[in-house]
């Protein structure tokens, strides 16, 4: 018997779910390696505005977002370039942050978290599980093979929805699987350059 092909689905054409609809309010947690050095430049101009005026070259030279130190670190001459020379020196590689953050992580209080989450309104919550970047932020048997040790040594997702479940609030994961900076020492400086991930 031949395999019948399934029919695609346009997600642009699906109803979101019913309690997304009353979900006006929600909180979307980046908070990783790259919160060791907290920095991005923002000094300049928002995310948009560089859209608008600039290139697409320029745009990930100058992106404001410190998720992005590590792609903005691997382009000399970008602000988190300098930043990072002038605060680390020339020999401290991103993934130096790891052990620091894993030892902070150590103290978060979830429950304070969402307690917080919940005081102010927020009807969802949804947390980078991996960003580009390649840290874990969890607890797993899955090494990276780049990397030793990059990951959290505890279930920092589960505990943090379990936690956003008991005060009724929605929760999501995003995980970043196209891009994972430790599979290649190229950055990300055109649209083709993110449309073809780690290639």
């Amino acid at each position: 018997m031949a395999k019948q092909e399934q029919p695609m689905i346009n997600i642009h054409r699906q109803n979101p779910p019913a309690w997304f609809k009353q979900a006006d309010f929600g909180i979307f947690i980046h908070w990783g390696v790259y919160s060791v050095p907290a920095y991005a430049p923002v000094e300049s101009e928002d995310f948009d505005t560089i859209k608008k005026h600039h290139s697409i070259r320029y745009m990930y030279k100058h992106t404001p977002y410190a998720e992005w130190y590590a792609n903005g670190l691997r382009i000399p001459g970008s602000s988190v370039w300098q930043y990072h020379h002038e605060h680390y020196g020339d020999h401290t590689p991103y993934s130096s942050f790891a052990k620091s953050f894993q030892q902070t992580a150590q103290h978060v209080d979830v429950e304070k978290w969402a307690d917080m989450f919940a005081k102010a309104g927020a009807k969802y919550v949804v947390v980078v599980t991996k960003h580009h970047d390649g840290f874990v932020m969890y607890d797993t048997d899955v090494a990276n093979p780049q990397v030793d040790d990059y990951h959290l040594n505890f279930d920092f997702v589960g505990e943090l929805a379990q936690a956003v479940r008991k005060r009724g609030l929605r929760f999501g994961v995003y995980y970043s699987s196209l891009l994972d900076w430790t599979f290649t020492p190229k950055p990300i400086r055109t649209a083709a350059d993110m449309m073809l991930g780690n290639d």
